[in-house]
C-alpha cells in the first residue's frame, strides 16, 4: 500500500520534471 503510493508519487515528480 504505502510502497504503491511512494511509487505513484514517483513517477508524478518524474512527469512533472
Amino acid at each position: 500500500s504505502i510502497i504503491k503510493i511512494c511509487s505513484f508519487k514517483s513517477i508524478s515528480l518524474r512527469k512533472i520534471n
